[in-house]
């Protein structure tokens, strides 16, 4: 296993570790550790994709674990701050999104079939990180610019669907 893939295997690990210290850590800096945490599992998420692709690493096994990890994280954030500066309706929003293309990727892995992260998924996500901390450090802007993710969010899950379905429909082409 490539360092690429042991970064992202340490994203999702700290993932029970955010959640433990969410719940049971509580003293007054916790919002700062809290978005401490949350932002090195974020920059490491830049860290694995830069490291994998300057040294040729990029594999398939990485190409879907990113994007979970990534999904993980979110999805954690997104449920321990429903009504603590994200609004239950987006919450919905967003984690639907998540569920149906974790579902069309899975369904598309068992074909062989990688749907890879677009520019604007990645664009997406970055926005997404950012305003994750500032509704950490419960800042309101957060959620306003949680929004703005929001709508980037159903924006690639689409594109994302019709990539997906269009290379499952190709394949499916080939075996007829």
């Amino acid at each position: 296993m490539n360092l690429p893939n042991k970064i992202s295997i340490l994203r999702i690990m700290l993932i029970p570790v955010f959640v433990l210290l969410f719940y049971f850590l509580q003293i007054p800096s916790q919002k700062f550790i809290l978005a401490g945490l949350f932002a090195f599992m974020a920059l490491t998420d830049a860290l694995d994709g830069h490291i994998a692709r300057k040294t040729k690493q990029v594999t398939e096994l990485g190409a879907v674990l990113d994007p979970i990890a990534d999904k993980l994280i979110s999805i954690a954030v997104i449920i321990l701050y429903i009504g603590n500066g994200i609004p239950a309706w987006m919450a919905l929003i967003m984690l639907s999104r998540d569920m149906i293309l974790l579902g069309l990727r899975s369904f598309a892995t068992e074909y062989k079939i990688i749907i890879r992260v677009s520019v604007l998924g990645k664009i997406k996500t970055g926005i997404e990180m950012v305003s994750f901390i500032l509704i950490i450090l419960q800042l309101t802007i957060g959620t306003w610019i949680l929004g703005v993710a929001m709508i980037l969010s159903v924006i690639s899950g689409v594109d994302y669907c019709i990539k997906g379905i269009t290379k499952l429909k190709k394949h499916y082409k080939k075996m007829a």
